[in-house]
C-alpha cells in the first residue's frame, strides 16, 4: 500500500514487558512528519527513521522486554496495522551492543 503525501498514517514506538504490556507510555508520531521520511511513500520503499523523546524504562526492567515500532493507519477506527517490527528480548550483553535500526515497507 502506497502512502499519500497527505496520509496521516502514526508510527509509534514502546517498550513492552515478556506478555506484550507497555513498560513506558506509547511514543507516537505522524509517519509523515517524522525524521528523514518524505511522503509519498511508494509501496515496497525501505526507510529509517529516528524518534526523538521515546520513553525508556530503567535498565533493570528494559531487560525484562523488547521494543515494538509500528505504523498504523488512521483511517480505520480501530487502527489497522500497516507494518511492525519487534526486537529480541532485551538482555544485558544487548544493551552494550544495543544498535537496532527498523525497516518498513508496505505490501
Amino acid at each position: 500500500m502506497d502512502v499519500a503525501k497527505d496520509s496521516k498514517d502514526i508510527l509509534e514506538a514502546v517498550f513492552l514487558d515478556p506478555n506484550y504490556y507497555p513498560l513506558a507510555e506509547i511514543t507516537t508520531v505522524d509517519l509523515c512528519s517524522a525524521k528523514g521520511i518524505k511522503c509519498s511513500i511508494k509501496a515496497g520503499t525501505e526507510f529509517t527513521t529516528t524518534l526523538e523523546k521515546v520513553k525508556v524504562p530503567d535498565a533493570d526492567t528494559l531487560c525484562k522486554g523488547s521494543l515494538e515500532a509500528d505504523i498504523l493507519d488512521e483511517n480505520y477506527e480501530d487502527y489497522e496495522f500497516l507494518a511492525c517490527a519487534l526486537s529480541d528480548p532485551i538482555s544485558w550483553l544487548s544493551l552494550s551492543f544495543f544498535t537496532s535500526l527498523f525497516f518498513f515497507w508496505f505490501t
